[in-house]
């Protein structure tokens, strides 16, 4: 009878080198695939597992298969729990799988089919193994290149002898290295300049290609047919799982190989003597570059936020971080203990994007005893602050306090519910108050609540933060307490309801309420400023803060150091970063803020297309994601959306931001379309590509091949809208660049819908695959500013001028 069985974190399911005995289907969790080199085998299992690296990884319900041949051989990998995960275990019928393949036909079938979707699961995984092992090794050349320009001849013997070999080849090749390096040098692809290949001598191959395609057509067949075949020569099933555990074994192998050198780059940016980390730490390596003015003013933050991504990536595919070598840890607290200004001071003004200079990392910052101190500028109450206090402890005294359990999950609700109380309630004083603590405004502005879940090297951060001069941002992006105050003015209304409601809707919704129940009445004016601004708070920044923080099973709206791993001032977004990662996004998609409005000329009303920036506002928590909350306010088209990101974002802002792009585009078509949304003629984006997605199937343009791909692309996204936003980014990141990521179908909708600028259609027309896109755009736009010269030409004065509305819209026109 099959078993369940709980694993913990880092248990061990089976050892590399054990017999099978059980056959395990994973239920919950994640399983990681450890493999040891083969001179382990035999010995304690500690020393394996310390002598593994992850090879492949199982989440949600999957069958441990492809360890070990037809389930009677010795295990060729180990098993461990990377979560609390669920297993339940069968027991394995004598003669392993031929056994099963013998008496059980469904059950081999379905095995089969577990067994070559692990094997397509693992190859993803290797890809994603070698493209992290590739951009290690981008960086650590870029590195070498960008050293040869700015300190050549200084730092250890392995770097400048690096640095003078690839700078001599990209010499050769005509390489030009800017005059001012940012941290996007770093990423640059120089290959061709160094006339290398960074996986050349990487082993990618396990399976034929033509073997693996004919199991894959053969394992999707129906399972009738496919037990036909099988009971007329019942050794094909032993020679499917065979080979394809073998194809299995062989790119598991391969993964391994290729994780020894990703281990081995990783060392020559963090460990030892000859180590990028040992130069810019021991032997002040940032000082030799920025003395000659090279490098850009934001590169040490830059870099910063690069050697996290790194890890984020290196997480992703070993399992491990960074933290383990001493050179990392070295070079973050270098990078974030130092202000902007000490890398570029001898070359830059004192205008920089923020300024961090000043206090010393670890200083009496006045926030001792914070949450007393925001308790007495609140005037809550007492039992309110014991009821919090006692809460706080539990939280602090709990050994998992992020766990999924149902108590976790329940202390950190009622933790959330009563700190937004809290939250409205230092507003309200805020307003009411000539001065508010210090304590309290990082509470509004960053989520900071008490002093002891933060570490002293953190909270003098927070402090340098408060004190940090703004530069004015291009972009409407705003602060939560500011976007708030603009509620409190009366300049905004308030946000929609989670459930769509409009402010005038939700009020409405309650006055039913409050007639079903007399006796809760509530006394005061809805249509107040206070009214509205609580309002908004309860609604919309609680939600937002729950979706933002990347799971809401897990969300905290408190800055704690058991949360938020490093520096504040590396995970912080600064309005102007911000408003810089907007702006380099709508150069590419230039028309993503523009819609169509009614203009009066006098008695006249004519329709044009103008752009409408929507708010961006910094969410007082740390987080993972953006969030498009809403496109448009009810009827008004002028409305400006509302996109909310978290003032503490760890991940790539921009890519995130590119995607709650996508979805405000989707949305925003489907708001000015109304119901003629999804219609293929008249519903624009939306409704091309929701007919694109329920005719894909019959598409003729289309083969075979790429339906079967969108199907299971599809699969993997639940809504029209990811998968819009999907292919959106697609379109952004590498078609305006001419590398083709998406079918010719959606891309010839994306050229329509989507254009790029003029200059990037002309380099596109060039190319065989966008030419008769380009063409036909170009044919349409010429037709369209001619319609609208003649419709608009009423309006032109004496000297031939429109007025600044259409003139505006005529530039549009032409981009």
């Amino acid at each position: 009878m099959p078993e369940t069985r709980n694993l913990k974190q880092g248990e061990i399911l089976f050892i590399q080198g054990g017999n099978p005995d059980r056959i395990y289907m994973l239920q919950d969790g994640e399983i990681e695939i450890l493999s040891a080199p083969a001179e382990f085998a035999g010995l304690d299992k500690n020393i394996i597992i310390d002598k593994s690296a992850r090879v492949f990884s199982l989440k949600g319900k999957s069958m441990l298969l492809g360890f070990s041949g037809l389930l009677a051989s010795p295990y060729t990998r180990s098993a461990r729990a990377v979560t609390a995960s669920q297993v339940v275990e069968y027991p394995l019928p004598q003669g392993g799988f031929r056994g099963i393949a013998g008496r059980e036909m469904n059950t081999s079938i379905n095995m089969l089919r577990q067994l070559f979707n692990n094997f397509m699961n693992a190859q993803a995984h290797m890809k994603k193994t070698v493209s992290a092992y590739v951009r290690l090794c981008q960086v650590d050349d870029n590195m070498a290149l960008a050293h040869s320009s700015l300190a050549k001849g200084s730092g250890p013997d392995p770097v400048v002898k690096k640095s003078d070999d690839l700078r001599t080849l990209f010499n050769m090749n005509r390489g030009t290295i800017p005059s001012i390096i940012t941290v996007d040098f770093l990423l640059e692809d120089r290959s061709a300049q160094f006339r290398k290949s960074y996986t050349e001598k990487i082993a990618m191959d396990s399976l034929v290609p033509e073997y693996a395609d004919l199991a894959k057509r053969v394992l999707k067949l129906d399972p009738q047919i496919i037990a036909t075949m099988l009971k007329a020569d019942s050794d094909i099933a032993l020679s499917l799982f065979t080979a394809i555990t073998r194809g299995f074994d062989r790119m598991l192998d391969n993964t391994s190989a290729i994780m020894e050198k990703f281990e081995q780059k990783i060392k020559t940016f963090f460990d030892g003597p000859g180590s990028w980390a040992e130069y810019f730490t021991a032997m002040d390596g940032l000082k030799d570059w920025s003395s000659r003015g090279g490098l850009a003013s934001d590169f040490q933050s830059g870099l910063a936020r690069l050697m996290q991504r790194l890890e984020a990536m290196a997480l992703e595919v070993s399992g491990k971080g960074f933290g383990r070598f001493d050179g990392y840890n070295k070079l973050l607290n270098m990078l974030a203990g130092r202000g902007e200004r000490s890398v570029a001071a001898a070359n830059e003004p004192a205008e920089a994007e923020g300024d961090f200079a000043g206090a010393p990392s670890v200083i009496s910052t006045g926030l001792q005893k914070s949450i007393f101190q925001i308790f007495e500028f609140a005037m809550v109450e007492k039992e309110f602050q014991n009821r919090l206090l006692k809460m706080l402890n539990d939280f602090k005294m709990s050994k998992n306090p992020f766990g999924t359990e149902s108590d976790e999950r329940k202390m950190r609700r009622f933790i959330t519910q009563m700190y937004w109380d809290l939250y409205k309630q230092v507003f309200v004083r805020s307003k009411i108050e000539s001065t508010t603590p210090r304590a309290a405004k990082l509470m509004l502005n960053y989520g900071f609540l008490d002093d002891t879940m933060l570490t002293p090297e953190q909270i003098a951060e927070l402090n340098d933060l408060a004190r940090m001069r703004e530069r004015q941002p291009e972009f409407p992006v705003y602060s939560e307490y500011e976007f708030l105050s603009m509620i409190y003015n009366g300049d905004e209304e308030p946000s929609i309801t989670e459930m769509g409601l409009a402010y005038d809707a939700f009020l409405r919704e309650q006055e039913k309420y409050q007639k079903k129940n007399k006796g809760e009445e509530n006394t005061e004016d809805p249509n107040s400023p206070m009214s509205k601004t609580l309002h908004e708070i309860s609604q919309r920044l609680a939600s937002t803060a729950a979706v933002c923080s990347g799971g809401t099973a897990t969300a905290f709206p408190i800055l704690t150091a058991e949360l938020v791993k490093g520096s504040f001032k590396n995970l912080y977004q600064n309005k102007h970063a911000v408003s810089e990662i907007i702006k380099k996004l709508r150069d590419i998609d230039f028309s993503v803020f523009y819609r169509e409005t009614v203009l009066r000329l006098d008695s006249a009303r004519e329709v044009i297309e103008e752009e409408v920036v929507p708010y961006f506002v910094l969410l007082p928590i740390y987080g993972t994601k953006t969030l498009l909350w809403q496109e448009i306010s009810g009827n008004n088209k002028r409305s400006l959306g509302r996109i909310m990101i978290p003032v503490f974002f760890a991940g790539e802002l921009e890519k995130s931001l590119m995607h709650t792009l996508a979805c405000y585009r989707w949305e925003l078509n489907r708001s000015m379309k109304g119901a003629m949304w999804a219609d293929p003629i008249e519903g624009g984006i939306s409704g091309e590509y929701f007919d694109y997605v329920n005719t894909f199937k019959k598409n003729s343009r289309l083969s075979p091949e790429m339906k079967e791909q969108i199907s299971l692309r599809f699969k993997s996204l639940r809504t029209n809208r990811d998968r819009f936003a999907a292919d959106y980014m697609l379109w952004v990141e590498f078609e305006r660049e001419g590398i083709m990521k998406l079918n010719n179908v959606v891309r010839e909708m994306f050229f329509k819908h989507i254009p790029f600028k003029k200059e990037t259609r002309e380099i596109l027309e060039n190319m065989p695959a966008y030419s008769k896109y380009a063409g036909r755009y170009k044919n349409v736009q010429a037709r369209e500013i001619a319609a609208f010269e003649r419709k608009f030409k009423k309006y032109q004065n004496d000297a031939g001028e429109y007025p600044a509305e259409i003139e505006k819209f005529f530039e549009y026109l032409k981009i």
